[in-house]
């Protein structure tokens, strides 16, 4: 008989989130249940699009060649508003295969598995499907019970995108909605695993956004007891182990997997202004700029509302980046957070890779804090960071930044280290979780990649295998508009 498999995915885990809540008793039935933890590496960078397609393939990104939402198309970072958006990886998913060998699945909310293919069973996509698509639902009778699914923050009239931090009434409000759209998608997922019983699946594999939303506004108040919000913020989690352990009780599994794309820590206190430092470094030429003092600049700056901010930062990032290729031997751009890809020009040759290469890397050991302290955290070439036939497609080095440092491109502030100000209180870490009720097979490290398999062997099916994909399905360039409006309101593009 086929072992039923439940794998219950939780965006934005980490292991000592998970410890704090279950400490907390945020997590009573979750907490008892899963008593072996561990940690889940994410990929570079550690991103919802790149880590989830790594966890569905068992594939690097450098064989999947999925590094955001946005394809690239040529190895080169294009102006976000001129790329085609990336839907899924064309390598076959995990249920996809369990499918094949006749096995049951079913698939609710994952991110970047759009458009889904005929399989036994059901699959309702996540981010980056585009919202409202009717064939974002397999079969079509699932849509059915699904007609007040609401998919992501924005339809709840959330907004993560924003350089000012939020007022104590607006987090209430935000709160409120995230708790209404994790009990939406709570209610859902229960219908759908009724619906899987009964048609005999026996692997679900079911997942939560909803929390990488709380964990941007909120990381703070959840290290914070005496906050205002800290006992509201208790309840989301405690409705979430309740609605999963409805869950649990409904699929009655032999085995459960709970796996995250990526955790989660403080948000940076700071960005470094990358075209000012390149310059400074002497890998640029000199930009003009206004000649006025920093004090006014940021004064002017902070009078201008938000909405004329968005459009400015946009217009200049957009410039900059495009100069910045232009005009120099390389680009240079921001992947996620703290994780910086650097990209040669297709025309130079190998002994000016080379010296260039040798340049910013003496640039970047050279950049310090006023403490002393070093700016880049690690300077790899690609090959030391991904695998596969997609690096030519990824930039050829990646730059990462120490703790408490993001990356600006394209910001017109006249300073190096530039204070960030933002809604977001909590930004993504690369070590996600792993846990399950039964003891985990030992292994050294943990990655994403290997989440595929670890089902695989636990449903007796052979490892995936798949040749190398030509690289991800993208969207039709009549759904691209609105779905990266969507995705500026999710604060993933300014």
């Amino acid at each position: 008989m086929t072992t039923r498999v439940f794998v219950l995915g939780l965006d934005g885990m980490s292991p000592a989130l998970w410890q704090r809540l279950s400490g907390l008793d945020a997590l009573p039935y979750l907490g008892r249940l899963f008593r072996h933890t561990t940690t889940l590496r994410s990929t570079v960078p550690a991103h919802t699009a790149p880590a989830w397609t790594s966890i569905a393939t068992g594939l690097d990104p450098g064989a999947h060649g999925v590094l955001g939402f946005w394809h690239r198309p040529t190895g080169l970072p294009w102006p976000f508003s001129k790329r085609p958006l990336v839907t899924r990886a064309r390598a076959p998913f995990l249920w996809e295969v369990a499918s094949q060998h006749g096995i049951g699945v079913g698939v609710f909310n994952y991110p970047l598995s759009y458009p889904p293919t005929p399989v036994k069973g059901y699959w309702v996509c996540g981010l980056n499907a585009p919202q409202r698509a009717r064939d974002a639902i397999y079969p079509a009778s699932a849509a059915l019970l699904l007609d007040d699914f609401k998919t992501d923050a924005d339809e709840v009239g959330i907004n993560l995108f924003g350089s000012r931090p939020l007022t104590n009434r607006q987090r209430q409000r935000a709160l409120r909605a995230l708790t209404e759209l994790l009990q939406n998608h709570l209610t859902c997922g229960r219908r759908l695993i009724a619906q899987g019983v009964a048609e005999g699946v026996h692997l679900f594999v079911h997942v939560l956004t909803v929390t990488d939303r709380f964990l941007h506004l909120f990381w703070d108040v959840l290290h914070a007891p005496n906050h205002p919000l800290f006992e509201p913020a208790m309840a989301f989690w405690q409705a979430l182990d309740a609605g999963v352990s409805a869950w649990l009780e409904a699929a009655q599994p032999d085995v459960v997997f709970l796996v995250s794309d990526h955790g989660f820590a403080d948000s940076p206190r700071f960005a470094l202004n990358l075209d000012l430092w390149l310059t400074q470094a002497g890998l640029l030429p000199r930009a003009a700029r206004l000649s006025l003092p920093v004090a006014l600049k940021v004064a002017l700056k902070s009078l201008l509302p938000e909405c004329v901010q968005r459009v400015w930062r946009h217009r200049a990032s957009s410039v900059l980046r495009h100069s910045t290729a232009a005009h120099a031997m390389f680009s240079i751009e921001v992947l996620y957070g703290p994780w910086v890809g650097v990209t040669f020009s297709p025309g130079l040759g190998a002994r000016e890779r080379t010296r260039l290469s040798e340049r910013l890397s003496q640039a970047a050991e050279a950049l310090l804090t006023e403490q002393g302290t070093r700016v880049f955290r690690a300077v790899q070439p690609a090959a030391e960071v991904w695998q596969g036939s997609r690096l030519p497609h990824l930039p050829d080095w990646v730059l990462t930044l120490s703790e408490g440092f993001g990356g600006a491109v394209g910001s017109l502030d006249p300073r190096l280290f530039i204070p960030v100000r933002s809604v977001r209180t909590g930004d993504h870490h690369p070590d996600g979780v792993l846990a399950a009720a039964q003891p985990l097979p030992e292994r050294t490290c943990w990655h994403v990649r290997d989440v595929a398999e670890l089902v695989c062997n636990t449903l007796g099916l052979p490892r995936i295998e798949s040749s190398e994909p030509d690289g991800p399905a993208l969207l039709a360039e009549h759904d691209a508009q609105a779905l990266t409006q969507r995705l500026r309101r999710l604060g993933y593009l300014e």
